[in-house]
């Protein structure tokens, strides 16, 4: 992992992934570069916990203007440390990213092969992953906690990526982050 800094904004990216750059932007958050306060200070991206929607919905812009997105471009779960995993598609553009009345419940995996279209996994001591085929040019992230990866999630998520896209897991690059 590289970390770098955008727009007052400080994150890091996978090295593997990063010389795919034309083909693929990834992100890791930390929690600098926000505005939320007290136990959830700063950069808090969650809307499962007490801080208030308007200052995870303003976190949240930050990180999608710092790569010029709009915050209808990201598509977040309810993560429960499982193993389901969503294909997603342009009808889901934006599911889940203003409240949590349309996200995706239950789910801990989104695959897609959308450009623009950012999927959003969301950790702490748990550990996001994330799978990119160069070829197929299709992503997946994973939230995987020791539950999700003792239930073998990203087995779960290469495979589904080979049944709806096609790809080999021979070329999935992987990035693991930070928990």
């Amino acid at each position: 992992m590289e970390f770098f800094e955008n727009q007052n904004l400080k994150l890091a990216r996978f090295r593997n992934l990063a010389k795919h750059k034309e083909l693929v932007t990834h992100f890791i958050t930390t929690r600098q570069g926000g505005i939320s306060k007290g136990t959830y200070e700063s950069l808090n991206l969650g809307m499962m916990q007490d801080d208030p929607t308007e200052n995870v919905i303003e976190n949240r812009k930050r990180v999608a203007n710092a790569f010029g997105l709009s915050l209808t471009d990201f598509v977040f779960p309810i993560q429960v440390h499982g193993t389901q995993i969503i294909r997603i598609t342009e009808k889901d553009r934006g599911k889940g990213a203003f409240s949590l009345d349309n996200a995706f419940a239950d789910t801990d995996g989104f695959i897609t092969n959308v450009p623009r279209l950012c999927l959003i996994t969301l950790a702490a001591d748990c550990v996001p992953i994330t799978f990119f085929d160069p070829i197929k040019k299709a992503i997946g992230v994973a939230h995987a906690g020791w539950k999700g990866t003792t239930l073998k999630i990203p087995k779960y998520l290469i495979e589904l990526m080979g049944r709806e896209f096609g790809s080999n897991p021979k070329d999935i690059i992987v990035g693991i982050g930070p928990s």
